[in-house]
């Protein structure tokens, strides 16, 4: 028919859609560098990001004291944000649950566990000391609030899902990326590594998963500010805040019309 076609590809490992439509593509936008996909791929894309929820734009404006305000912790020490992704993780949930109680000897914590684990660990809150029972914060699920715990963090413990780890990006967050083992294509473990190849986060494969490493990683780089102010800033060199508009200029220009007007 002759129509021209701009697709869009959030991980590094293109899905079927993608692969299929690939040779009728007059442009595709990439969610990661270029330098993260094969020649093949490269020649006719262009590195956009990926379009970021516009609450995450937002409060990437906002104050960070704020955000660590939200959720009752002390502005004078470190918050660690757990997360699995919309599922949960029961093996991060299970590493984090049990060096919690050294962790909270210095950290703050905001973990989100998923349905799934929510009402074990839940029931198991007694088994915290009272002293730091305020330092622990648990949670199912967090949809508007998940801004502000992004926000509030020093470090992020995730899965590597290519939005997830797009508003780290956004608002510079050094993180530990634990990926999901089964995901399709083993993207994840392909997503998480350009943070971790470029110094913007450490990659632990689920598989050599342990409590004892993974509080290690965790308390050696809070005792190290120079590593994590390093790994903030180059998280914050892959950024697209303006994804949007640039994945609208991309179609825009292969349509043959005018420039994109950002209507703020």
């Amino acid at each position: 028919m002759g129509i021209p076609l701009v697709a869009h590809e959030s991980d590094t490992v293109p899905g079927l859609s993608n692969r299929i439509l690939l040779r009728f593509v007059r442009k595709l936008s990439l969610g990661f560098p270029l330098n993260n996909y094969p020649l093949s791929i490269q020649k006719k894309s262009e590195y956009t990001g990926n379009p970021i929820n516009p609450c995450v734009l937002e409060i990437s404006k906002k104050s960070k004291d704020d955000a660590v305000r939200h959720f009752g912790f002390n502005l004078k020490e470190p918050v660690l944000l757990v997360t699995g992704g919309s599922q949960g993780a029961r093996a991060i949930n299970d590493a984090i649950w049990a060096i919690k109680d050294k962790l909270l000897e210095t950290l703050q914590i905001i973990h989100i566990c998923g349905n799934l684990d929510y009402e074990k660990l839940n029931n198991s809150l007694s088994d915290i000391s009272s002293p730091l029972k305020n330092r622990y914060k648990l949670f199912a699920f967090l949809s508007d609030d998940m801004p502000q715990a992004l926000l509030a963090s020093d470090l992020v413990i995730t899965r590597a899902g290519a939005n997830t780890l797009s508003e780290l990006i956004i608002l510079k967050k050094p993180s530990i990326i634990i990926p999901l083992p089964k995901a399709a294509n083993d993207h994840q473990r392909k997503n998480g590594r350009v943070l971790s190849d470029c110094g913007a986060a450490l990659f632990i494969d689920q598989s050599q998963l342990t409590p004892e490493l993974l509080m290690n990683n965790i308390l050696r780089l809070f005792s190290d500010s120079h590593l994590l102010q390093d790994m903030s800033e180059k998280t914050a060199l892959m950024a697209k805040p303006d994804s949007a508009e640039l994945i609208a200029k991309t179609i825009l220009d292969v349509a043959g019309v005018g420039e994109v007007k950002n209507e703020k």
